[in-house]
């Protein structure tokens, strides 16, 4: 036995306190024992527990009294005995609800209990039987059942983090596309703070650490990045009892719906989720509320970020309660103008090509073909636009598993050949029957996704999933049974999932619902266009329909003149109408020239307007050349790619040679340029120097300065532009101080 075990099983001292949750958890762990009810009290009748056990020879029930006492038991029995005499009683049981009599009488002790006390309890209960568990007994017990009780940190609070890792495993391996077999073989998540500073570099963090040092996060991904497989690797880690007892947080996992379905603070959410665990005050305790899919909520906007807003701010005056939340990119003037929030952005960063490469060659370890693959993969058009995040990977694992080689062409095409292939289209050896159960499948999944998202349904019961096969079915003569397709919808698709109690079914990943509710719309074949096509909730849907489509020049061209209605609708736009233009990579291309126009003139026009305070915005609250750092990462990371590089290009020359009057446009210019440089050009700020010169705004001036440091690009004209503004500084104290003021104050002051 370890002696930290031991040494604190001796140590007890409060009966009630620290032995009864001792022995309570115990009793729990044993096979034999059914129920186990903790009576102790005034109306307690000798038994501070009544344990009901199954025997093993006939399989009736047997009730068993439970004494519990403090120390060593020696001559004085006294109250043992009252106990005793009170446990052969008559008594009532199962909350209430039952009659019954204490076949066994266990007396449990955490010190020695002497051959003479002993003698003397069974010559006089001659009658009954009576067992006796002595500190060696409990030490043993303790060994074997509750092995973790050595480390020093109550046993209610070890009991709710066991629960709280369990439940946690659970949902890791129901909602895990792979094989049970194959779940240890995870990709590795790298997160950085994300920082507005054009002088530093967002940094790669612990993010343990980072936990422990803050009161709130928000971590960010794009659509499969990783974000739930992290938060329940939060839980995991602070739910190891050993960094329990050294960190004091306990995790509390709670989906969004949870959290905008009503409107608890975050101290009563903590009462909701402990209640029943008898967790005692502890001023040491912190709790850690990890929030899932903040953008899987239709709320309206402002109530939605209200009510978000008002718990960070909770979170971040509490010394008790932590907060995390998990998005995909968050776009909000209300939320983004949070210091706080601000303060404390992590992002989930993208996987490289040997990350991913490496993974592949995991799973797929029966493929022999390595270089190939390498080659194929950077040269495919495929890789140049798929989102490099842990789900994309895994999707692509399991197609090249199943020895499916060919690389789909977009992240659309990729989860059509995934479905296809878990609903069993190319089972062939099922033949016309496969094909038939494929169809209508494939339908019933696409009306169940619209049914689900329309409703904002995290869940379906399973009795309303048998209603829609049944509506489907009766009104089709294709001879299938409807009972038996949703059980093989169930056991084999991969896609949905039910529950532990089997009554409710969802899907394994929101992108699947997303992604059939795209084609529930393609097979409708309408779709409307409105402000929604930019909201959180529905923007993924609208990404994959555009995918199914792929050649949608009305579409595209509907989307990019949509005017804008919001700042939050504004930033959305941004961010997200790069992914629409690669989802409709078969539209004539000027469509996407149109596109790229549109949103880089309307960035340069956005910073024009915050920083001449034209506009009343959150970002104002941002110093002038961290706020261009700011969105120049922005487009970076959406608009880095190949495909978009002749647009680019494009669009850029059209500005060098035929000048026009723009707000904003040498901003417009200055975030063209940096892409094209990075896609693959020789020139780097040189036309925008050239069209402006000495007119050029003073903080693009500067940012040409950090940009061309950070690429290591060095130019006649960059050297100039540097050498002219570096003089003016020596020169003028007043510019100088406008300088530092432009990386020092907030655009609103």
């Amino acid at each position: 036995m370890s002696t930290p075990l031991k040494n604190r099983v001796m140590s007890i001292s409060s009966e009630v306190d620290e032995l009864h949750p001792l022995i309570e958890k115990i009793f729990r762990q044993m096979p034999s024992i059914i129920k186990v009810e903790y009576t102790h009290g005034v109306n307690e009748k000798g038994a501070d527990f009544i344990l009901t056990k199954k025997s093993e020879e006939l399989g009736d029930t047997e009730y068993i009294g439970v004494i519990a006492k403090i120390g060593k038991i020696t001559q004085n029995i006294t109250s043992i005995n009252n106990q005793i005499e009170e446990c052969v009683l008559r008594r009532i049981a199962c909350n209430g609800k039952k009659e019954i009599f204490l076949s066994e009488i266990w007396v449990v002790a955490n010190g020695s209990i002497s051959d003479n006390a002993r003698e003397k309890i069974y010559d006089k209960y001659k009658t009954s039987k009576i067992k006796f568990v002595d500190i060696n007994t409990l030490n043993d017990l303790a060994e074997k059942y509750f092995q973790d009780y050595g480390i020093d940190i109550p046993v209610s609070d070890a009991n709710y983090l066991v629960i709280q890792k369990e439940i946690c495993v659970q949902r890791e391996q129901k909602f895990s596309l792979l094989p049970p077999d194959l779940n240890d073989k995870s990709i590795p998540l790298e997160i950085e703070k994300v920082d507005d500073d054009y002088a530093s570099k967002n940094k790669i963090i612990d993010i343990y650490k980072f936990i422990e040092s803050e009161r709130f996060a928000s971590i960010e991904s794009q659509m499969g990045g990783g974000k739930t497989r992290l938060l329940n690797n939060l839980v995991c880690h602070f739910s190891d009892l050993d960094v329990y007892s050294e960190k004091r947080i306990i995790p509390i996992y709670i989906s969004s719906g949870e959290i905008f379905q009503h409107s608890k603070t975050l101290s009563e959410i903590v009462d909701e989720k402990t209640k029943g665990f008898n967790l005692k005050e502890d001023s040491r305790r912190q709790y850690l509320i990890l929030v899932d899919g903040i953008d899987e909520v239709k709320n309206e906007e402002d109530n939605a970020s209200q009510r978000l807003v008002a718990l960070i701010d909770e979170a971040s005056n509490s010394d008790s309660i932590k907060l995390i939340i998990a998005s995909r990119n968050i776009c909000n003037e209300l939320v983004e103008s949070n210091d706080v929030f601000r303060r404390n952005r992590c992002r989930i960063k993208t996987l490289q090509l040997k990350m991913i490469v490496d993974y592949l060659q995991q799973v797929c370890v029966s493929l022999n073909f390595k270089k190939r693959l390498i080659e194929d993969l950077k040269k495919s058009e495929l890789f140049k636009v798929l989102p490099k995040t842990p789900i994309a990977t895994i999707i692509l694992a399991k197609l090249f598993a199943e020895g499916n080689e060919e690389l789909p062409m977009n992240m659309t095409e990729l989860y059509a050949k995934y479905c296809e292939l878990s609903l069993g289209r190319w089972d062939v050896d099922k033949g016309l029957q496969t094909q038939k159960q494929f169809k209508a499948l494939d339908a019933l999944i696409s009306i169940i996704a619209k049914y689900m998202l329309d409703n904002e349904l995290p869940s379906l019961s399973k009795q309303e999933a048998k209603e829609i096969f049944d509506d489907y079915l009766l009104e089709r003569n294709l001879q299938l049974d409807s009972r038996e397709l949703l059980q093989n919808m169930l056991e084999r698709s991969g896609i949905l999932v039910e529950d532990q109690e089997g009554n409710k079914i969802r899907f394994k990943h929101r992108s699947f619902a997303e992604f059939f509710y795209a084609k529930k719309l393609q097979a409708q074949q309408s779709i409307k266009i409105d402000v929604n096509v930019f909201h959180p909730y529905w923007s993924n849907s609208y990404y994959f329909y555009i995918g199914l489509m792929r050649d949608c020049p009305d579409l595209l061209t509907q989307i990019i003149d949509y005017p804008i209605m919001h700042e939050g609708h504004r930033i959305s736009r941004i961010v997200n109408l790069a992914g629409f233009l690669l989802a409709g990579y078969q539209t004539p291309y000027n469509i996407i020239k149109k596109g790229i126009e549109s949103v880089f003139v309307d960035i340069g026009n956005y910073y024009h307007e915050v920083s001449e305070k034209k506009t009343d915005s959150f970002l104002g609250r941002i110093p002038p050349i961290h706020l261009l750092a700011l969105l120049n990462n922005v487009m970076d990371q959406n608009y880095n790619y190949k495909y978009f590089e002749g647009a680019i290009v494009e669009v850029l020359e059209d500005y060098a040679t035929k000048p026009v009057v723009i707000d904003g446009l040498p901003y417009t210019i200055f975030f063209l340029d940096t892409i094209r440089f990075k896609l693959g050009s020789d020139i780097l700020f040189d036309n925008l120097v050239e069209i402006y010169g000495t007119e050029l705004p003073t903080v693009l001036q500067l940012a040409i300065g950090h940009e061309s440091k950070r690429l290591d690009h060095v130019s006649p004209a960059i050297k100039k532009t540097q050498k002219r503004i570096m003089k003016h500084r020596r020169t003028s104290r007043r510019f100088d101080s406008e300088i530092t003021k432009l990386y020092s104050e907030s655009i609103n002051g």
